[in-house]
């Protein structure tokens, strides 16, 4: 999910500001890229839960692992 983000930010912004020009994004395209930032975000919390919780409820195994 990062690297799309990445790309898509690469694409809308990478060729236009190399020139030191001014960028302008389509709805589309704006919308498309929030969409992955949040679904990124989402998925990061999702993950960091996950991982917290099982921490949680098996500490010393966990540490081994």
């Amino acid at each position: 999910m990062n690297d799309v983000l990445a790309n898509l930010l690469e694409d809308a912004f990478g060729k236009e500001s190399s020139k030191g020009g001014n960028v302008v994004l389509t709805a589309g395209e704006v919308n498309r890229l929030l969409y992955i930032g949040y679904k990124a975000a989402e998925l990061s919390q999702k993950l960091r839960k996950t991982f917290y919780e099982k921490i949680e409820a098996e500490p010393f195994q966990a540490m081994q692992a």
